[in-house]
């Protein structure tokens, strides 16, 4: 019965949000524009010939990731909340995990439709190629969007209104957005030192590292900034387990 209640929820959330043009647009093709400035103006020619696509390929699935969670998912929670919606399903017999669970996987499908988007432009406009293994970079990916959909769950639960969550979400989206590596941006020191503890940044070079395996190596040498994919799947899983923890037992049906 559960499972069926699941499914059915899930099936709701996904065609709720595919009337949602704004969204959609945000959400999937938004980090389309960072791509083609990324690759037309942020970079030097000889970096696009060099493979650069390889390291913004899964840069960009992160940003499309990040912004699924930051966005999505706290601004339905909390639009549910506001219009008793959530007060209605309190009545059935439903937990609070079965209603999350079912926002996160409609979220889940829409994030890889924009993945495929955006990987078959990444191939066809300018040669990316995958150098991983897919199993890897599969469980890679599913840890990133469970870490950082947490944290939308946390901004949901400390968020009473539809203002106060767009203004959380774009304070917290777009810092980490930029201090993570995913743009090719210069930082001063100091900045890539608050990176180091946002976990957009692990997210970020473990999906590169995913994509690439041994491929920087012989390549680009690029330089990490954290030490192994070990310690990234070690705080993405720590954010992941803290964040729900707290936005579970602060869950407002409310």
């Amino acid at each position: 019965m559960m499972w069926r209640q699941y499914l059915k929820l899930t099936s709701v959330e996904f065609r709720i949000f595919l009337r949602e043009p704004v969204a959609v647009f945000f959400n999937l093709f938004f980090p389309l524009m960072f791509l083609f400035l990324t690759m037309h103006v942020f970079l030097s020619k000889e970096a696009v010939e060099q493979g650069a696509i390889n390291v913004y390929i899964p840069a960009f699935i992160i940003i499309i990731t990040t912004g699924v969670s930051f966005f999505n998912i706290p601004i339905y929670i909390v639009k549910y909340r506001n219009t008793k919606f959530l007060k209605r399903l309190r009545v059935a017999p439903l937990s609070p995990i079965t209603i999350l669970l079912s926002l996160g996987t409609a979220n889940l499908l829409m994030l890889l439709f924009g993945l495929v988007i955006l990987v078959l432009l990444g191939i066809f406009l300018y040669g990316a190629t995958f150098h991983g293994n897919i199993l890897l970079f599969t469980g890679g990916l599913l840890l990133s969007f469970l870490s950082l959909g947490s944290i939308g769950l946390l901004i949901a639960s400390f968020s009473r209104g539809m203002r106060t969550v767009n203004v959380i979400g774009q304070l917290v989206y777009y810092p980490m957005l930029f201090l993570s590596g995913a743009i090719p941006l210069h930082l001063p020191g100091w900045l890539e030192s608050i990176a180091r503890v946002l976990p957009i940044t692990y997210a970020v070079e473990l999906t590169q590292r995913l994509w690439n395996m041994d491929y920087f190596e012989n390549t680009l040498h690029y330089q990490w900034q954290t030490g192994s994919a070990w310690i990234d799947v070690a705080v993405l899983s720590a954010y992941l387990l803290g964040a729900l923890s707290i936005a579970l037992l602060t869950f407002k049906w409310e």
